[in-house]
C-alpha cells in the first residue's frame, strides 16, 4: 500500500506533466486529496502509512537543508570570484534581517495573544515569550 500510493503520486505527475502538459504539482495535490477522502478503506495500516510518509518527508527536508547549506557555504568560501565574496555589509545585512525576523515574529505572536489566552488551554505571557523566541 506505501509502494501504491508512491506509484500514484509519480503516474499522476508524469501524465499531467508530461503528457497533458498541465501542472504535475496540482495534479499530486488532487490525486492526495482523492486518495485521502476516497480511499481510507483501501488502506490497511494507516499508522504504518503515517510512519512511513512521516520518515520520507523528515529525510527529504534533511537533504534539501543539508544541500542548501553546501550552497550558501560554497558561496560564501568562495575567494576566487570578487562578486560572489561575502564581505562585511553582507554580514551585517544578514544580522540586521534576523533582527527583523525576530521582531516581526514577537509582533506576531503578541497581538494574537489575546486570541490565544481564550481559546484552547488558555496562554500566558510567558509562553507566548518562550514561543516567540
Amino acid at each position: 500500500q506505501v509502494a501504491t500510493t508512491a506509484l500514484v503520486a509519480y503516474l499522476s505527475f508524469y501524465c499531467a506533466e508530461i503528457s497533458l502538459g498541465m501542472s504535475g504539482v496540482i495534479s499530486v495535490v488532487l490525486c492526495g486529496i482523492t486518495t485521502a477522502t476516497f480511499g481510507g478503506g483501501m488502506i490497511n495500516s494507516r499508522s504504518l502509512m503515517e510512519s512511513f510518509w512521516h520518515l520520507v518527508e523528515h529525510m527529504l527536508n534533511t537533504i534539501l537543508f543539508t544541500l542548501g547549506g553546501v550552497v550558501w557555504g560554497s558561496i560564501i568560501s568562495n575567494s576566487d570570484d570578487r562578486l560572489a565574496k561575502f564581505q562585511a555589509k553582507d554580514w551585517g545585512l544578514l544580522f540586521l534581517l534576523y533582527i527583523l525576523v525576530n521582531v516581526i515574529r514577537f509582533f506576531l505572536m503578541f497581538s494574537f495573544y489575546p486570541l490565544l489566552s481564550r481559546i484552547g488551554l488558555g496562554w500566558r505571557w510567558e509562553e507566548t515569550v518562550f514561543v516567540s523566541y
